[in-house]
C-alpha cells in the first residue's frame, strides 16, 4: 500500500508540473546583410540548450538596390590634343551607378560603361557624371586644339604708276596701283582727279595743268597705305598743214623707183634674135611709150598670114628643109625600083 501511495503521489506532481513544461528543439537564426564580404553576412543557429554569443559587428539591413557609396567613373580620350579636324575617342568606365549622362561639350544619356567618337572645333571639355541613391561622382577630358601659326606680318606699302606719262587732251590716261608687303587680298580705293575701286583706272582730260590722284590700298588684316601720282597734262598736238602729197598712179609700162625714167628704144634684130643695129638713145618723152622691135629676115607669105614671129618661122623653114629631103630620098627611090622592074620586063603590080 505504502508503494502505491507513492506512486500515485509522484504522478500527481508529474500532472501538476506537466503545462509547465517546455519542449526546446533545434532552431536556425540568419542574419544578411548587403555585403558579405565586408563582414556583414553571419548565420547564427541556436538549440535548447546552448547559448550563442551576439554577433559581432552588428549587422545591417539593406533593402533591394541601395548603394553604400557614390559611383567610381573613369573617363579617358584617345588624344588630349589634335590639329583642326581630327577626331578623338573617349572611352569610360562605372561602378556602383545606376544611370550616367553627358554634359559642357556633350549631352545625353550615357551607357555605364562604353566609348564614342568626338569632332572637336574648339578646346572643349567633356564631362561624364553618374549617380545612385547613394550620391553622383563625375569626371572630366578637355581636348585642345592646335593653333596654327600665326602668319608673319609685314608691313604695307603702296604707289601708283601712269601711262603715258606725259598726256595731252583727249589721251586716255591709266593709272594703276602697286602694293608691296601686306596680306593678300587687297582693296583700293581712287581719290583726286580720278575715282574708282579697281586695281587701275583710266581717265581722258580735258583740260591742261598738274593732276594729282591718291590711291588707298587695304589688306586683309586691315592695313591701308597711300600712294599719291602727279602728271602734267598737256594741250592737244596741233593738226598737220598740208595733207600728204598723194602718190601719182604709174602708167602701163613705167617702172616705179627712186626716179622714175621714161624711154622710148628701137631695136633692130636679125633672124636668130640678135641686135643688129641699135639706134641712139632719144631724149625721153613725158608720156612713156612701150618697147617696140623691128624684126628683119624676109618673112615668108606664110608666115605673114599665121602671124609667125621671125624666130619661130626660121625654126620652122629649117624643118620643112628635112622634110623635103626626105621625100627627094623617097620619091628617087621609088622611081628607081620601077624604072628596074621595067628594064627587066616583069610587070610591077
Amino acid at each position: 500500500m505504502k508503494n502505491i501511495l507513492k506512486i500515485s503521489i509522484i504522478f500527481g506532481i508529474l500532472a501538476i508540473l506537466a503545462p509547465f513544461s517546455v519542449s526546446y528543439a533545434a532552431t536556425s537564426y540568419s542574419y544578411t546583410g548587403g555585403n558579405c564580404t565586408a563582414g556583414l553576412c553571419y548565420d547564427w543557429i541556436a538549440d535548447d540548450q546552448i547559448p550563442r554569443p551576439t554577433p559581432y559587428p552588428t549587422p545591417t539591413y539593406y533593402p533591394p538596390n541601395y548603394y553604400y557609396g557614390v559611383p567610381v567613373v573613369n573617363l579617358s580620350a584617345s588624344k588630349t590634343s589634335i590639329n583642326y579636324g581630327e577626331m578623338v575617342g573617349l572611352s569610360w568606365t562605372t561602378s556602383n551607378a545606376s544611370s550616367c549622362y553627358g554634359s559642357n561639350s556633350w549631352s545625353g544619356n550615357k551607357n555605364l560603361s562604353g566609348s564614342e567618337y568626338v569632332y572637336p572645333i574648339n578646346s572643349n571639355t567633356y564631362t561624364l557624371t553618374c549617380i545612385n541613391s547613394y550620391g553622383s561622382n563625375s569626371a572630366s577630358r578637355t581636348i585642345y586644339i592646335n593653333q596654327p601659326a600665326a602668319p608673319v606680318q609685314t608691313g604695307l606699302g603702296s604707289a601708283c604708276s601712269i601711262s603715258p606719262s606725259s598726256p595731252r587732251i583727249g589721251n586716255a590716261v591709266i593709272f594703276s596701283a602697286v602694293e608691296s608687303g601686306g596680306t593678300a587680298p587687297y582693296y583700293y580705293s581712287w581719290s583726286g582727279d580720278v575715282s574708282g575701286t579697281s586695281k587701275s583706272v583710266s581717265k581722258t582730260f580735258s583740260a591742261v595743268g598738274e593732276k594729282t590722284v591718291t590711291v588707298k590700298i587695304t589688306d586683309a588684316l586691315g592695313k591701308t597705305a597711300n600712294g599719291t601720282c602727279n602728271i602734267n597734262v598737256l594741250a592737244a598736238a596741233p593738226p598737220p598743214t598740208g595733207g600728204p602729197t598723194p602718190k601719182p598712179t604709174p602708167a602701163a609700162g613705167q617702172v616705179q623707183g627712186a626716179t622714175t625714167v621714161c624711154k622710148t628704144v628701137t631695136l633692130c634684130i636679125d633672124t636668130e634674135g640678135k641686135i643688129t643695129q641699135p639706134s641712139p638713145t632719144p631724149t625721153p618723152t613725158a608720156e612713156p611709150t612701150g618697147v617696140s622691135k623691128t624684126e628683119n629676115g624676109g618673112k615668108s607669105f606664110l608666115a605673114s598670114i599665121f602671124s609667125i614671129n621671125g624666130d619661130t618661122w626660121t625654126r620652122i623653114k629649117s624643118l620643112l628643109k628635112w622634110y623635103l629631103a626626105i621625100l627627094a630620098i623617097i620619091l628617087f627611090v621609088a622611081i628607081a625600083y620601077f624604072v628596074i622592074k621595067r628594064l627587066t620586063g616583069k610587070e610591077v603590080k
